[in-house]
């Protein structure tokens, strides 16, 4: 059998702000933007918490009926990664019309601003955490949870359980102001667009293989 050919793929999928637009042909035209915001973050798990609070802030925000009426549905979802490059990156995707995605990505980029401008005190910080914490213990009854337990004690010698409420009591407003800031300017922002149309545009082998993502983000592996 011919031998297997590794390779290390970087976290990164770009450094700056990128932005792309597709066309896609659909029988019933929406528009499905990705969002993600990427920034070094060290692997630990104060980092781990403010992630996961900011999250719940900007999930918060796009909640409101204010946002809601500007789209179909959404989700937002962090991740702080390890390897091969320790990053904090969040990622928000909606589906709305061509008319709104501007406005819902401002809506983001706004509330993340908000974060990084200090609009979280004590009270909303106090509101954001009680959350963590009743996710924390809903997931203590569930496998994954155990799971994520074993893997990140005995493969990445990381403990991101036992003092995980004593930790997220310690963060503080200025503490998440800070993360904010830093994800904001030091950080990247990634914004991917897919159109739909009832036009005949050549989009069948939009996705096969991994050519077209290469070609259209000007990625080296």
């Amino acid at each position: 059998a011919a031998k297997e050919e590794w390779m290390t793929v970087p976290n990164y999928l770009t450094k700056g702000s990128v932005e792309r637009r597709f066309l896609y042909r659909m029988i019933n035209p929406r528009t499905f933007t990705n969002l993600t915001y990427s920034c070094g973050m060290d692997y630990n798990l104060s980092n781990n918490i403010m992630g996961r609070l900011l999250d719940e802030y900007v999930e918060g925000i796009l909640a409101q009926r204010s946002s809601r009426r500007y789209m179909m549905c959404h989700g937002v979802k962090s991740s702080l990664l390890n390897y091969p490059e320790q990053i904090f990156a969040m990622g928000v995707e909606f589906e709305t019309d061509s008319a709104n995605a501007d406005v819902v990505k401002g809506i983001v980029g706004g509330a993340i601003e908000a974060v990084a401008a200090g609009a979280v005190q004590e009270s909303g910080l106090a509101a954001l955490k009680q959350q963590l914490k009743d996710d924390f213990l809903a997931a203590n009854a569930t496998n994954r949870y155990w799971l994520d337990v074993f893997e990140h004690r005995y493969m990445m010698g990381k403990d991101f359980f036992s003092n995980y409420m004593q930790s997220l009591d310690a963060i503080t407003p200025g503490q998440l102001k800070d993360f904010a800031s830093r994800l904001l300017n030091e950080g990247n922002m990634v914004a991917i667009t897919m159109e739909g149309t009832t036009k005949d545009v050549s989009t069948e082998n939009l996705f096969k293989e991994n050519e077209f993502i290469k070609e259209y983000f000007d990625i080296s592996w």
